[in-house]
């Protein structure tokens, strides 16, 4: 039997039948993904959940990803995501800001998942198909001659197909493409600043990139939409005229 938190926010307090079933930060995948859930992250002082304080509070449809996105953000390796699945930066530093307050007055905080079940999701439709190799070819000539967002790219599916560094400087990036070709613009880790340091060596500036925490949730985007993730890279040129 899990362990419960009596919510003391008032958003929730006032409902008899919103009872929140407590999870460790390493217990994500305990908790039920089949349910638009209310999240909270809380911060007991020692194990007194009596008088937790309120990290943030959410209402989400996908509490898994959700809760993982936090973890993240508590541990310093990534950001929230906002509702539509994006990086939030601005909402990570206001957290995380908050929670070194509660860390100033208080001490031996301990951090939990505190989760209300509310409406059963409808049940998930049959996984898309995935992409074909033929049409993965036609893709790979379409990006190279009708470009993407303003540009010509190169694929790659594998390092291997990646210049061999040292080389011209150069863009990657990730797209997904479904069973019919088309091309989407997904989630991805912010590694800018490891675009400045790897321009010459793509295949390290991929590692990081696939190895990055937040990857997953590209994984996540593409899998719930039926999407192939896709390697693109490009020289550094002009748009496509």
């Amino acid at each position: 039997m899990r362990d419960t938190w009596e919510c003391n926010d008032d958003r929730d307090a006032l409902y008899s039948d919103r009872a929140f079933t407590v999870f460790g930060l390493d217990e994500i995948k305990d908790i039920n993904r089949g349910f638009r859930c209310i999240l909270y992250v809380i911060a007991s002082p020692g194990r007194r959940r009596d008088d937790a304080l309120i990290i943030d509070r959410v209402i989400t449809t996908d509490v898994q990803r959700t809760a993982r996105g936090f973890k993240l953000m508590l541990e310093g390796s990534g950001d929230v995501y906002d509702r539509h699945g994006r990086p939030d930066p601005d909402r990570t530093r206001f957290l995380r800001d908050r929670l070194s307050l509660y860390r100033r007055d208080h001490d031996n905080l301990v951090i939990q998942f505190a989760v209300c079940y509310r409406d059963r999701l409808p049940r998930r439709e049959e996984p898309a198909p995935p992409i074909t190799p033929d049409m993965l070819a036609r893709v790979r000539h379409r990006l190279l001659d009708e470009g993407f967002g303003g540009f010509r790219w190169h694929t790659a599916m594998t390092a291997a197909d990646l210049p061999q560094p040292p080389h011209a400087p150069a863009l990657l990036s990730v797209v997904g493409v479904d069973a019919k070709g088309r091309i989407y613009d997904v989630v991805k880790p912010d590694v800018s600043d490891f675009h400045r340091q790897h321009a010459k060596d793509l295949r390290a500036l991929a590692a990081v990139i696939v190895e990055a925490p937040a990857f997953h949730f590209t994984a996540d985007f593409c899998l719930e939409r039926g999407l192939t993730p896709v390697i693109i890279w490009r020289p550094l040129t002009r748009a496509v005229a």
